[in-house]
């Protein structure tokens, strides 16, 4: 098991800043067609005071979520 946990963690070491830049320069075709855009887009309907993205990534949403709506947000 804890072999599996360090094949784990080093992947993700290894993989983590290429996603981040993926996310941020847009590459990812189906988050570009829309799925980002639908997602923020539930957020800033509901125009949240305060947001907590548990899970959120490279967070791309909390940073976009606060320029749409203006909203504290935090993300871990």
């Amino acid at each position: 098991m804890r072999s599996r946990l360090k094949a784990l963690a080093a992947s993700w070491d290894a993989n983590a800043g290429s996603w981040t830049r993926a996310v941020r320069e847009g590459r990812i075709a189906s988050r570009a067609a829309g799925t980002d855009a639908a997602i923020l887009g539930v957020v800033a309907e509901r125009a949240p005071r305060r947001l907590l993205d548990a899970g959120c990534g490279e967070g791309w949403l909390v940073r976009a979520a606060r320029e749409a709506t203006g909203c504290a947000a935090i993300g871990i």
